[in-house]
């Protein structure tokens, strides 16, 4: 199963052929622990798709490209910018269900695998075991006959989520990674700007028809004399964070912060919506881009993905503090 079937093979604009053909998803949550300390960049993406890239190639047959896999990283700590050794560091993966066995291989075999792979893999964490965001049954790294213990995210429940997305008058995204997607050519002309940016939200009179037209390429691109009930943006909270990437002095951008809409969406439109939460929209899907979750949804779908510790935590932790106290001057009198 191709990755791009997950996207293109949604039969755009026909809400019947889209949850027919809606691949069964594998949703899961890796637990690790750092054995070391990890000096990191504020996005994870890019080291998690390097390691697992070069990972799963050991457990398909035929090999192919995370790509055509449509397996997918989704950084849980971005914003971290290292690790100490023992760190509970979490990671999420999505892909094809029918990859759940070489998975489930990959997970109980990760701490014997090569040592050399970089600053995120079996030489610098050690897999404590997945959680599957859908059943939140757990599978321990060392369970050598695990019980049946992850099922999909189905067409069924996604066709749920997308009722209840439909009946809401008010709702929300929030982009949990950077959103690359390229801009319309009018905008492209009139700004020189080739991907999204905060300019177009704030500008645009319906930009949630162009996000509605990557999720489904048959919904329409613009909506020139919109519906009156067709969703408006009401706030918007976005910047455009630039991220390294490689060893040279290369960058990916994209868009991150939220986004909130008021009015009714159709159940085609609600559809796309709902499904693109777990296809992801635009460039670099492999690195984690693209993705976001609609928090008015949280009823029905599956469990979010958790940090291993927060940034809060991280920050406000005893050794930071002490470390601070160490630093800071004294300017008692005398």
């Amino acid at each position: 199963m191709q990755a791009s079937s997950a996207q293109t093979s949604l039969q755009p604009g026909n809400p019947q052929g889209l949850t027919q053909n809606f691949p069964d998803l594998a949703l899961l949550e890796l637990h690790f622990i750092a054995t070391c300390n990890i000096q990191l960049p504020w996005y994870h993406g890019p080291l998690w798709n390097a390691l697992f890239r070069h990972l799963i190639r050991a457990f398909v047959d035929p090999v192919r490209s995370l790509s055509e896999l449509g397996f997918r990283v989704h950084p849980v700590e971005t914003g971290c910018l290292g690790y100490k050794a023992k760190d509970a560091v979490h990671l999420g993966l999505s892909f094809p269900f029918a990859l759940m066995e070489p998975v489930t291989r990959l997970i109980q075999g990760f701490n014997q695998l090569d040592k050399h792979s970089g600053r995120l893999g079996p030489a610098t964490l050690r897999l404590r075991g997945a959680r599957c965001l859908v059943s939140e049954h757990h599978l321990q790294a060392d369970d050598a006959t695990p019980r049946a213990w992850a099922v999909p995210l189905t067409a069924r429940m996604l066709k749920e989520q997308a009722e209840h997305l439909a009946a809401l008058q008010d709702f929300s995204l929030i982009l949990t990674a950077p959103l690359r997607l390229k801009a319309p050519l009018a905008w492209k002309q009139k700004t020189g700007h080739t991907f999204l940016d905060p300019d177009f939200f704030q500008t645009e009179p319906s930009p949630l028809a162009w996000l509605l037209h990557a999720a489904d390429p048959c919904l329409p691109a613009s909506q020139t004399n919109p519906p009156p009930s067709f969703p408006v943006l009401t706030s918007e909270a976005l910047y455009w964070q630039d991220i390294s990437y490689g060893s040279k002095s290369t960058t990916l951008g994209g868009l991150t912060g939220q986004l909130a809409f008021s009015g009714k969406l159709s159940f085609a439109q609600a559809l796309a919506l709902a499904a693109a939460q777990y296809t992801g929209l635009g460039k670099n899907r492999t690195f984690g881009f693209g993705f976001f979750r609609i928090p008015e949804l949280a009823s029905v779908c599956p469990s979010p993905l958790r940090p291993g510790c927060s940034l809060c935590k991280r920050i406000f932790s005893v050794s930071s503090l002490q470390t601070a106290l160490e630093k800071l001057p004294n300017s008692s009198p005398g």
